[in-house]
């Protein structure tokens, strides 16, 4: 081999071992980052629940009228996994076997899973931490946690709203990314609403949405370890 050829062969391993390092750095960094994230705000929730769920549902509550409780309830569409899993269902069906275009089957099939997913996490964490909802504090005292005990009263923490506003912003800013600010947007005012007519204390709403995003990021990973292509830029 000549020189100059040897030369080049070190220059090209050097260059792979450079960009090998620096995947590997910025994954590490990626992950502290999501790790920092995480922790603070599980911080946060400790936080909400010690000194600031009270006060604040109290203070929302009496704030609530007709024109607020309307409006929740129509946010609640938003807050619920039914037609987000009806649509996406239709549409995988359509591009699946219709039409056979497997990225838009793929991208159906995201959304689909993590209507279900998302919700069902949170499902089973409220039936774990059986949280009195904020009816019970404020008509008889009761702000308490009693594990294992299937009761709608008792299956506050985490939000459903918000986990699957939060799964649902996640992953159509995946799939949209140019839409991103206005998913999450959407995603803070549903999570928002079941706050202001005392359905859920503010901690809840914090839970609903980490349970939401870390469902939809694993899922996401999944996809992407199995090689299921959500774009053509893939």
């Amino acid at each position: 081999m000549k020189p100059r050829e040897i030369e080049s062969s070190a220059s090209e391993r050097l260059s792979a071992t450079g960009a090998s390092m620096t995947k590997a750095g910025n994954g590490a960094q990626r992950l502290a980052i999501k790790l920092l994230s995480g922790g603070l705000t599980i911080l946060a929730i400790a936080v909400s629940i010690d000194a600031i769920d009270q006060p604040a549902t109290g203070y929302l509550k009496s704030l609530a009228n007709d024109s607020i409780i309307a409006t929740a309830a129509l946010l609640a569409i938003l807050g619920s996994p039914v037609p987000y899993f009806v649509a996406s269902a239709v549409a995988f069906a359509f591009f699946k076997f219709e039409r056979q275009q497997t990225i838009y089957a793929n991208r159906a099939l995201f959304v689909l899973l993590a209507s279900t997913t998302a919700p069902f996490c949170a499902d089973i964490l409220k039936l774990v931490f059986g949280r009195a909802r904020p009816h019970l504090w404020i008509e008889q005292g009761i702000y308490t946690f009693r594990p294992l005990t299937n009761s709608l009263d008792f299956s506050s923490f985490p939000s459903e709203e918000a986990t699957v506003a939060a799964a649902m912003a996640t992953t159509f800013s995946v799939l949209m990314p140019a839409y991103r600010p206005t998913f999450l947007l959407v995603a803070t005012v549903v999570a928002l609403s079941p706050i202001m007519i005392g359905i859920h204390y503010p901690s809840d709403a914090i839970a609903g949405a980490l349970v939401g995003l870390t469902a939809v990021s694993i899922l996401g990973a999944i996809f992407r370890h199995c090689a299921f292509e959500l774009s053509k830029t893939q």
